[in-house]
């Protein structure tokens, strides 16, 4: 496995690997070492390796390959997390977020579990995105299924947006401004 690929299935925390035989192999969340998620775009668009409005996840994959070796794992190396993985056979279907529910595309979010409980109902409203190519606006119900290391806040999501090409450079260009409207029924008096 090429070194950024597995720094990119570290961040996501699950992903389907394709043998060299063509078996393909779901690599789901076992654990973690403990240590606090650190984003690498920050500090990428600090030392002028991006432009601010460019490090979306294929922007960083792309100069992530291309300076591998040294300079890629110095990169790499700031994020002290690490994510252990179980394989199992990929049986087509969308991954389980940590609700136990299998994840639907577009509808699943993670959340903080300290601020929001799994199985909440909210309302994205995401505009002005701050990556170029970005979708303009996500206006949706989701639900909280999942949780994220980086994701933390009473006003921090992370939308599923699928699996494969398309949606993983969907999802790393995901970055906007967000309003969450958690939806609670309201009891009758």
């Amino acid at each position: 496995m090429r070194p950024e690929e597995l720094f990119f299935l570290q961040i996501q925390g699950s992903g389907i690997l394709v043998m060299p035989d063509g078996r393909r192999m779901r690599a789901a969340f076992a654990g973690g070492n403990g240590k606090p998620f650190v984003g690498i775009a920050n500090a990428m668009r600090d030392r002028g390796l991006l432009p601010d409005n460019n490090t979306s996840g294929d922007a960083i994959r792309t100069w992530l390959a291309d300076n591998r070796g040294p300079r890629a794992d110095e990169i790499m190396q700031l994020n002290p997390r690490y994510i252990f993985f179980k394989l199992s056979e990929d049986d087509g279907k969308e991954p389980v977020g940590s609700a136990g529910i299998p994840l639907p595309a577009g509808r699943a979010i993670a959340v903080d579990p300290s601020r929001h409980a799994m199985g909440g109902l909210f309302w994205l409203d995401a505009a002005a995105p701050k990556l170029a190519g970005a979708f303009p606006v996500y206006r949706r119900l989701a639900v909280a299924l999942d949780v994220g290391g980086a994701i933390k806040g009473e006003v921090r999501a992370d939308l599923y947006t699928g699996t494969g090409a398309t949606a993983g450079a969907e999802a790393g260009r995901v970055r906007h401004d967000l309003r969450m409207y958690r939806l609670v029924p309201i009891p009758k008096s």
